[in-house]
């Protein structure tokens, strides 16, 4: 019983520490100056020429800012990746060709749109790295085709 009240003593004391991004759990200001696709990824062969340097610490907007701020961005890729809150933030320079955007919860493709009146600026960017291999190793894990164990 005294763990019971020390927990609504504390509960208000927890609920005022800052909290971390909350990825998806905020709306997003910027994402009306992109096509969205919902639970969608970028199709093989395309590979990022950029990604967050620590995308735990991202979020949506600050994803959609950072690709608003560089003028060879058009698209990036925002969502939840695997494991518990690892989240990506990846930057595309070409989305061109003919296939389709790949079926993958918990991730969105956004397409700049042409011009967007919206102020990115009030929103800070991220850090970004080249990008490495890590893209299309999850990607490679998205689309593997299992075999069918009632087939012929």
């Amino acid at each position: 019983m005294p763990s019971l009240f020390l927990l609504f003593l504390l509960a208000p004391l927890l609920s005022a520490l800052p909290n971390s991004p909350r990825h998806f759990g905020e709306s997003c200001s910027l994402c009306e100056c992109f096509v969205e696709y919902t639970d969608r990824d970028v199709s093989l062969p395309f590979r990022p020429y950029a990604q967050a340097a620590t995308p735990y610490d991202s979020s949506e907007d600050a994803c959609l800012s950072s690709c608003m701020r560089d003028e060879s961005c058009k698209a990036a890729v925002y969502g939840l990746v695997g494991g518990r809150n690892v989240f990506t933030c990846e930057l595309y320079d070409n989305l061109q060709g003919t296939r389709s955007p790949i079926t993958a919860p918990y991730t969105n493709v956004y397409i700049k749109k042409g011009k967007c009146d919206k102020l990115h600026k009030q929103i800070e960017g991220l850090a970004l790295i080249e990008s490495d291999e890590t893209s299309l190793k999850r990607r490679l894990r998205t689309i593997v085709v299992k075999e069918n164990p009632f087939s012929g």
